[in-house]
This record gives C-alpha cells, structure tokens and sequence, in this order.
C-alpha cells in the first residue's frame, strides 16, 4: 500500500474483545516493566502514519488497522482519554476520522520511564523516515502509545514479524530495548537499573 492512500476503516473491536485480549498479555507479561510513562515522547515513522507535514500533534494514519484503531478506542489501556488536554486528529488517507485525546487512564501495567523521555522506534518498524522525525505522540500512560503498538495487529498493534529494536532516550543518553513476542518494549537501562 503507498503511503497517504485511503482505504476502509474496519470495524473497531469491541470493548469485551479488547479487554480480554489484553488480559492476555498482561498474564504472559505480569513481571515485565511496560513502557510509556507520563511525559514520554513517541516517534512515529513512515507507513505505519504517514507522511503528513504538520507535526504538531497530528496523526495521519493510512491504514484500517494500527495506530487509528489504538487511538480511536477511548479510555482503553492505551487508547484516548477524553479528559486529558492534548488533542490528537486523526486521519485514515486524507480524511479526517476523529478527533481524541491522549490517555491520562493510569490503570495496568507499571510505569518505568522517566518523565520526559523519547522513545525512538527503529526506521524498519515504522517505516523511512521521509520528514523531519515523523509525528511526536505525547504519553500519558504507563501503558501509553507504545504499548498499544505492540498489541495483535487487528486491535491496532504492529504485527510480530515487525517487532525490532528501538531505543529510549533518557535525557541525552540513548539506550538499546526491543519488543517482545508479548508486545512488551523492555529496555536494558529499566530493566537493569533506576538510575
């Protein structure tokens, strides 16, 4: 599929769906730390958004699936709080779907990023880097962004053969993590130490 071109969007799965699929993950990955924290930065590339040239909170999905199902399920372990302040459009092709805000929900999972920190993920996951550093997402989650990236594909994550390495700054020092086959983005610095 070329970037920005439009195409249907899917039936948005059910809160029950979703819900028991998560409880799923969170029983394979009870003890492992789940990343994004409040004030984490996510850098989303290529042809899983788009290349959309306004990078001020916008997301240009162009695909049923992934990012715009993630964002679209409100209050949902990763979805859009509607009582946060941060909005986000989101688009499927050049039409606008929704607009949302980010997740303020603090339920599930533990935080483990420092407030501040960017997460980076891997050009080979969200696709070429066609802009100036793709679309900045704001978390507010312990779950967050990332989190639901990594869920099964139909409930708007990136599917497994596309889990690779990405990084995480922490201040100015990047440090190696990788997705799991759990969806779960442990980086070596959280899982190691606090510092």
């Amino acid at each position: 599929m070329e970037v920005g071109e439009g195409v249907e969007v899917q039936k948005m799965p059910s809160k029950e769906e979703l819900t028991s699929s998560l409880n799923e993950i969170f029983k394979a990955t009870s003890d492992a730390a789940l990343i994004g924290g409040v004030g984490c930065d996510i850098l989303l590339h290529g042809d899983i958004i788009g290349p959309h040239k306004d990078i001020d909170m916008v997301a240009d999905v162009n695909k049923s699936q992934g990012i715009l199902t993630a964002l679209q399920e409100l209050g949902y372990k990763g979805g859009i709080e509607k009582t946060n302040v941060e909005k986000i459009k989101l688009f499927n092709g050049n039409v606008e779907v929704g607009i949302g805000l980010l997740q303020s929900d603090r339920t599930g999972g533990v935080q483990t990023t420092y407030e501040g920190s960017e997460v980076h993920f891997d050009k080979s996951i969200l696709g070429e880097d066609k802009n100036v550093g793709g679309v900045k997402i704001k978390v507010a989650s312990p779950l967050g962004i990332i989190q639901t990236l990594n869920l099964p594909s139909a409930l708007g994550g990136i599917p497994s053969e596309k889990h690779v390495s990405a990084r995480v700054a922490i201040g100015n020092k990047y440090f190696p993590g990788e997705t799991t086959d759990g969806g779960v983005f442990i980086p070596e610095v959280v899982r190691n130490n606090e510092e």
